[in-house]
């Protein structure tokens, strides 16, 4: 069985052999129930079809007949006027090549409807055209499908689109945004480019390694990043990042990074935010908040000058009485030598102990930038009640304790939470002047938080604070004491809120307040302790 094609003169229309009637009308059925339209045609201006499936009519509204006869419509006119230029070329051109032929274009249905349809074929050479080809152009017939590729184009075009307002998204975009993949940058915008200071896109994109925007020091974790990220494992998604600017100096670039697929491969794509200027502005503040420390120490040694005067006074009596005592024994006759060596020993003792005030003043006012490590907080505290000895507290006020033993490690800065906890329990002490000694009672205390922090306490019975007070403690310069510089509460909230920590107040139910603060547990030390 065979489809044989006959002159236009006698219809042009395929006529089946008949040789087997059943194989004909397997082979119609076969042709009309394809999602396509198959035709030939003429090709010349108008594309005269000389056959159309019946698949025509789903596809353009018209039936076969309408398209085969002569006028209108004719193929070409179903091409959107604008593409048929276009699809006339392509075919052409691939006639000329001998090669076949597919183009995608918008078809104008019967109704007005425009759809996308792809068309492929190729020129059937007919005898004549192979006698004569340059005569003969005209005449070659054409043979091809039609396909109704309308919801993909739609989809391509709704997803480029989507990519086109992406893209002018990251072009215009005020944060810096980068593109890349296999270390070297495939899309960088005007954004980053100013951030660094680069005069051009050649010159990030010319880039062997893209790490080569970072600090040096920052090109190891970088790099590990970017490895992590295309291998589909765990890597931050934000992060923080030091850049290297083309003059050398050193930019503070907070980081948003994905992976993405950029021209159907994948890629990582990083948002850049400058904060330069608000890193610069937290540094100044720490520095000037590790000044106001400083003060406040020095401020808090002032008001114990008379007593560490008097404490210091002590010792060096002793020894000068004991010196005194030792060289009028060696000048006799018969020196009894054991009291000379106890004379020694103790004025040994009273100058260890001189040293070690005179060593624990110094720990206090000695300027220091943040150190945070892992500190024993039960050492901490039995440090600072040694030095609190030195104010003469425990000669006319009751201090008691609650310490847990063996308290979680915690991560601090040791010197800036002693000076929290000198400080409030100073401010304990001024908050009881006027009491009787008796009624003169300080509580320490020091508890497990929760499972990630420690809890300090310094309770008073004091006069307690007003309403009015209460509204300004913490801020900076204000003071419930005359001559008080008022950093101390300030201060003290701005130390604890540098650990992650948090300081606050409770009025007591008879009398006095409560300050309390907490500070984050080392998890990674926590467990050896417990081993």
């Amino acid at each position: 069985m065979s489809i044989v094609f006959t002159p236009k003169d006698t219809q042009m229309k395929p006529e089946i052999s008949k040789s087997d009637s059943s194989e004909d009308t397997f082979l119609e059925n076969i042709v009309e129930r394809l999602p396509c339209v198959i035709f030939r045609c003429l090709n010349n201006c108008d594309w005269t079809a000389l056959f159309v499936s019946q698949g025509a009519y789903d596809l353009t509204g018209y039936i076969d007949q309408e398209l085969m006869d002569e006028g209108v419509p004719s193929l070409r006119s179903l091409v959107v006027p604008e593409q048929q230029a276009h699809v006339w070329e392509e075919i052409q051109t691939a006639i000329k090549q001998e090669l076949p032929f597919e183009v995608t274009h918008r078809l104008i249905t019967k109704t007005g409807e425009e759809k996308w349809v792809m068309i492929r074929g190729e020129a059937n050479y007919t005898a004549e055209y192979c006698t004569s080809p340059d005569a003969t152009i005209p005449k070659l017939i054409l043979d091809g499908m039609m396909f109704d590729v309308t919801d993909q184009k739609l989809t391509e075009l709704k997803a480029q689109k989507d990519s086109d307002g992406l893209h002018e998204i990251m072009v215009e975009s005020i944060e810096g945004v980068l593109i890349h993949r296999n270390e070297r940058a495939l899309f960088v915008n005007k954004s980053l480019i100013n951030i660094l200071g680069y005069e051009s896109y050649d010159q990030v994109l010319e880039l062997e390694k893209v790490s080569a925007l970072f600090a040096p020091y920052e090109r190891y974790r970088m790099d590990g990043y970017i490895q992590a990220r295309m291998n589909g494992e765990a890597a931050p998604t934000n992060y923080e990042v030091d850049a290297l600017h083309r003059d050398s100096s050193i930019r503070h670039l907070e980081v948003k990074s994905s992976l993405i697929y950029w021209r159907e491969k994948p890629a990582i794509l990083s948002a850049y935010i400058d904060r330069t200027k608000l890193k610069v502005a937290q540094q100044n503040a720490e520095r000037q908040r590790q000044e106001f420390s400083h003060t406040n120490r020095l401020n808090m040694l002032g008001e114990m000058t008379a007593s560490i005067a008097h404490e210091l006074n002590q010792p060096l009596t002793a020894i000068v009485s004991r010196c005194a005592a030792a060289k009028n024994r060696i000048s006799t006759d018969n020196p009894d030598l054991g009291k000379v060596k106890q004379a020694l020993e103790s004025i040994e003792e009273q100058a260890l102990r001189s040293g070690e005030i005179i060593k624990q003043l110094r720990a206090i006012v000695k300027p220091k930038t943040n150190q945070y490590e892992t500190v024993n907080l039960n050492d901490l505290l039995d440090e600072c009640l040694n030095f609190i000895k030195v104010e003469g507290l425990f000669f006319n006020t009751r201090i008691k304790t609650n310490i847990t033993p063996e308290l979680p490690l915690v991560i601090a800065d040791a010197t800036q939470v002693q000076q929290v906890i000198l400080n409030l329990i100073r401010n304990a002490s001024d908050a009881m002047q006027g009491l009787t000694n008796s009624d003169r009672c300080i509580k320490i205390s020091a508890i497990p938080h929760d499972d990630s922090a420690v809890q300090i306490s310094v309770c008073d019975s004091g006069k307690g604070i007003t309403d009015k007070q209460e509204e300004n403690l913490f801020q900076s310069f204000y003071s419930t004491k005359e001559d008080g510089m008022g950093m101390g509460l300030s201060t003290s909230r701005s130390i604890i809120a540098a650990h992650n920590g948090h300081l606050w107040f409770s009025h007591n139910t008879e009398q006095g307040v409560t300050f309390r603060f907490t500070l984050p547990i080392d998890v990674d030390q926590q467990g050896v302790r417990n081993d």
